[in-house]
């Protein structure tokens, strides 16, 4: 084959690196540069779960021009203003049909535009509040999925921190009817199959980085400077994690040879923050290496009863409180906090602004990860990728589905971002429907047939 026809497969491959190997372990490069054939980068979908609701009026900011104003808990977005889509309005009305209490409704729709079907699934202690079963259609990040297989080594990558069950609050990818996906909330076992999978040697034991870094001497010889750069911060980013889940053994560098990776309690909330940078940090590797284009992010589950150990009276000035967090989020939403002129409520209020803020800064930490990453033609890789922020509920202490708190950020190459948009009691479906066309599912309603809507089609390019 002609070099000017070679793609970026059969360029690494003639490089040294196998099909079946560290292909995935690369970032995506420059072809053009080495006579292979330049393509523009492609686009990501990622969706993340934090759970519980919000407090809107400190979630949403209105405003009247479109413009994008931050409530107080969406302030670490702040730099990412022009990235940003601020859905306000929409709701979810296709729980009304669901069984099953409103955590189990929220989870198995957000996603799906579908209800959960009938089940022995408790909603809550004792099932006091009802059961109910899976979701009863495909989740829209599956469907999207379902367009990369065959093109990428992972179809889709579906993460967790501290998953705290196994039942329909704790899934929200589904590819058909009651077809969950589990979501991994182990580094290790994430690690292992992004990087430790792929070579014999791997599977030997020998670090990650020492192997990447050997193979990337060889690829260097090849490209350009400004991939030079790019195999260099992703060796970085790797061995970050590796080093992180080593909790600092030896230079690995040194020896031919490690020992298994310390296990870091995936269940203990002490780790929460730990592991939320870990899985984040792994995230962006699967996307920048191709080895998916689609992923997502569940925090805990629906009804996340994490005690969120991590934080303290001063973790935010803005919402100081005097007690320990001593109970956990979910019991938090159900105790008074609407008025903060009242003492105990203003403490109950600020320890829950404090949480909301803190899942803020980590989607925040996302965002600076992925604007970092620069892309062959320039552009970055939030400016590819369509991150979407979601919950299960609106307001937890009524559980309401109205006004669902919806975020979209990055994907600014085929999004309209950079405004805010009321939608005044529209459907969510709609905005799932946005989502595929975006990726390239068919100009339709979706979801159940009597919630379904069509695209926004002002929200894209």
């Amino acid at each position: 084959m002609n070099s000017r026809g070679l793609t970026r497969r059969s360029f690494l491959r003639r490089c040294g690196w196998s099909a079946a190997g560290l292909i995935a372990g690369a970032p995506l490069l420059d072809a053009s540069a080495v006579g292979a054939r330049a393509s523009r980068p492609p686009r990501r979908l990622v969706v993340l779960f934090t759970p519980n609701g919000t407090i809107l009026d400190e979630f949403f900011a209105p405003t009247n021009d479109g413009s994008v104003q931050l409530g107080r808990i969406l302030q670490p977005l702040a730099p990412f203003r022009e990235h940003l889509l601020l859905l306000d309005g929409l709701t979810m009305g296709v729980t009304a049909i669901a069984p099953g209490n409103e955590h189990q409704r929220g989870m198995a729709s957000w996603l799906t535009g579908q209800p959960n079907g009938e089940g022995d699934f408790c909603g809550g202690d004792a099932c006091t509040s009802g059961r109910s079963g899976w979701a009863t259609g495909p989740s829209i990040d599956q469907l999207v999925a379902q367009r990369h297989v065959g093109t990428t080594p992972i179809s889709s990558l579906e993460l967790a921190v501290r998953l705290e069950g196994t039942n329909n609050r704790h899934r929200m990818s589904y590819r058909s009817s009651a077809q969950p996906i589990a979501p991994d909330p182990d580094p290790n076992s994430v690690y292992k199959r992004l990087f430790g999978l792929s070579a014999d040697k791997l599977d030997s034991q020998i670090s990650a980085t020492q192997f990447l870094s050997d193979e990337y001497k060889k690829l260097q010889q090849h490209v350009s400077t400004p991939d030079r750069a790019r195999l260099q911060a992703h060796l970085e980013g790797v061995e970050s994690i590796e080093r992180r889940l080593h909790h600092g053994a030896a230079d690995r560098r040194a020896s031919a040879s490690i020992s298994e990776p310390k296990k870091l309690d995936k269940d203990a909330a002490a780790n929460y923050a730990e592991l939320t940078q870990l899985q984040l940090d792994m995230l962006v590797a699967a996307l920048r290496t191709d080895s998916t284009r689609v992923a997502s992010l569940m925090w805990s589950g629906a009804t996340a009863k994490v005690l969120p150990v991590w934080l303290h009276g001063q973790s935010y000035a803005e919402f100081p409180f005097g007690s320990p967090m001593s109970t956990d989020f979910h019991a938090h939403t159900h105790e008074p906090y609407v008025d903060p002129s009242h003492a105990r409520q203003a403490e109950t209020r600020n320890k829950l602004l404090s949480i909301y803020r803190w899942y803020a800064d980590a989607v925040a930490g996302l965002l600076r990860r992925m604007q970092a990453v620069v892309e062959p033609d320039g552009s970055t890789l939030l400016d590819n990728t369509l991150v979407l922020w979601g919950t299960e509920l609106a307001s937890p202490n009524v559980h309401t589905f109205d006004r669902m708190p919806f975020v979209i950020a990055g994907g600014s190459q085929f999004l309209q971002t950079g405004r805010y948009h009321d939608y005044a009691g529209e459907q969510h479906t709609a905005l799932l429907a946005t989502l595929g066309l975006a990726f390239g599912l068919p100009d339709e309603p979706f979801g159940h047939p009597d919630f379904a809507r069509a695209p926004l089609h002002a929200l894209l390019r």
